[in-house]
């Protein structure tokens, strides 16, 4: 009995790579995606956070420079509404910058981590501050209106500081 002499694979033949080559894609493909899904869970927490802040200042901001103790109790009231205890650090400064009809709201917050807790990360900070100031509003030239508003802009734009992309806000009322 002769048997048949077995074929010997060539240097060059790459049959029976696919797998591993799918198990490496896959991982990281996964660890992408977790990536992904976390960082999307940090924005939206420091969405939520800046959403909260910029309204506890606009709304604390009526009551200065009269009130500033009822300023912040409406503060943390606002932010507690929206899910930000003062258990979380939450932060109300006022009067802010030496000005006594500014208020300063800061909600820094942990968001616990899903997919990097493999990695070790638990969980990251975020942090989210709003500024707003009272200013007395500007009537029409005639004596029209209301005068009051949420947001208003100084008519000849003197202020350096009208709009601020740092959440800086100036509440009228």
């Amino acid at each position: 009995m002769r048997s048949e002499p077995r074929k010997s694979r060539r240097a060059g033949d790459e049959r029976g790579q696919a797998l591993p080559l799918f198990a490496i894609s896959a991982v990281a493909i996964l660890a992408l995606m977790g990536l992904g899904l976390d960082g999307a869970r940090i924005f939206l927490e420091r969405r939520d956070a800046q959403g909260a802040a910029d309204l506890a200042a606009l709304t604390a901001a009526r009551l200065l420079p009269d009130d500033p103790d009822g300023a912040r109790d409406q503060a943390v009231a606002v932010a507690a509404a929206n899910g930000f205890t003062i258990d979380r650090l939450l932060n109300v400064t006022t009067p802010y910058d030496g000005d006594p009809a500014r208020i300063h709201v800061d909600i820094p917050t942990e968001v616990p981590m899903l997919f990097t807790a493999v990695i070790g990360i638990t969980q990251t900070g975020v942090n989210a501050e709003a500024a707003a100031l009272h200013q007395e509003a500007v009537v029409g030239a005639e004596g029209e209106g209301e005068g009051y508003a949420i947001l208003a802009l100084n008519g000849d734009c003197t202020n350096d500081k009208i709009i601020d992309v740092t959440s800086a806000f100036y509440s009228t009322g």
